[in-house]
């Protein structure tokens, strides 16, 4: 399947990572968050993608571009790829922002099953 990457068709998106990166730092107290570039794409490692870490500073005017920093993309990644991408990198959280492709009705399944949690 080939793969569409799209960085400036998508209003508001900016806007909602700004919100998530601002609410985290300063109502949660939370410092490092990262952004997966492509969506999906960005969590499974034969793509490349390098994780963007998105601070306070980053993010300050981001809202005033359209589409999205992050860019995003179509395709069927694998699940367990991206439940260990997140595991090696100590993530506890997720947040995914749009999006009806393959991956979408599999999201909920993303955190690996095991029995002695």
């Amino acid at each position: 399947m080939r793969h569409r990457h799209v960085r400036r068709a998508l209003p508001g998106l900016n806007s909602v990572i700004r919100a998530i990166v601002l609410s985290l730092h300063h109502n949660y107290g939370v410092r490092t968050v990262y952004g997966f570039p492509y969506g999906y794409e960005g969590l499974t490692h034969r793509y490349g993608h390098q994780p963007v870490e998105l601070t306070p500073a980053f993010v300050d005017r981001i809202h005033e571009q359209g589409g999205t920093i992050l860019g995003s993309s179509r395709g069927n990644q694998d699940i367990g790829e991206m439940v260990d991408t997140l595991e090696q990198m100590n993530i506890g959280i997720l947040f995914t922002i749009g999006g009806d492709g393959p991956c979408a009705e599999r999201v909920p399944s993303l955190r690996r099953s095991n029995a002695g949690d």
